[in-house]
């Protein structure tokens, strides 16, 4: 990817370094795809940040192609529940009771997870 500047008043372009995170993000959903996974969780980065954008909507890509959903574990009805509540407060006048709020997370414990192979010493 090339990034353009500013250098006096003209605009330039800078050499830059990327990654192909969108063929990257494809091949790592097709190689679990292809050892038969079929409920899959993405784990991304910030939602500001293209490579962790374009890696979430690759993935989505390559899960629909392959007919398979994108597993979601994020409470999303219930923070924007929790938004509207608050930006409607803020919008009557009323001073927010909290700045904050964080909504609990559940744990799932996948057959796909195990701990790592024991390791045996040879005296």
């Amino acid at each position: 990817m090339q990034r353009s500047r500013r250098l006096r008043g003209e605009l330039t372009v800078a050499p830059s370094v990327g990654a192909t995170n969108w063929s990257g993000a494809v091949a790592a959903t097709r190689h679990v795809l292809d050892l038969g996974h079929r409920r899959i969780a993405v784990l991304s980065g910030p939602g500001e940040f293209l490579c962790a954008r374009q890696r979430l909507e690759a993935c989505r890509a390559a899960l629909e192609i392959s007919g398979v959903p994108l597993e979601s574990r994020q409470p999303f009805r219930d923070i924007g529940a929790a938004a509207a509540d608050l930006l409607l407060a803020l919008i009557a006048g009323d001073a927010p009771a909290r700045t904050r709020i964080e909504l609990p997370t559940t744990l799932v414990v996948r057959a796909s997870t195990a701990p790592p192979p024991s390791t045996t010493t040879v005296s």
